[in-house]
């Protein structure tokens, strides 16, 4: 159940999907760096490899994304929880509204993420075999 303010993506998945496209990155550098590939296989590696990284590029912004909505859920409920001041609504507002692209733009990214590492393994299996 998500609490009303939380971000939908937590942090320890952001941080195992940097973990699981960097492993895979490493593990595709040394298995061809060990093996001489040639022909088809090598460019699919490259494209493997490229993949893997662009998956950890993502998840990284990913990751400031959810911190960022997180912060501007924070910023709204403590003006939300003071007195009435001025131009309040208006602040308030600009905060969840902040919130709202973040947590689409964190989505977002995540999804990607999870895309790039699928594809990346999709060229890694193409290239071995």
């Amino acid at each position: 159940m998500r609490m009303r303010g939380r971000p939908l993506l937590p942090t320890g998945c952001v941080q195992s999907l940097v973990i699981i496209n960097g492993g895979a990155a490493t593990v595709a550098l040394a298995y061809y760096g060990a093996h001489n590939t040639s022909g088809p296989g090598k460019s699919a590696a490259l494209l493997a490899i490229v993949l893997y990284c662009l998956g950890v590029f993502t998840a990284i912004f990913a990751g400031l994304y959810v911190r960022r909505t997180t912060q501007e859920w924070s910023s709204y409920w403590e003006l939300k929880s003071y007195p009435d001041m001025a131009e309040r609504e208006k602040v308030m507002e600009g905060h969840r509204q902040q919130a709202i692209r973040s947590k689409r733009w964190s989505t977002g990214l995540h999804v990607f993420s999870e895309v790039f590492f699928l594809a990346a393994s999709l060229c890694l299996a193409m290239s071995l075999g």
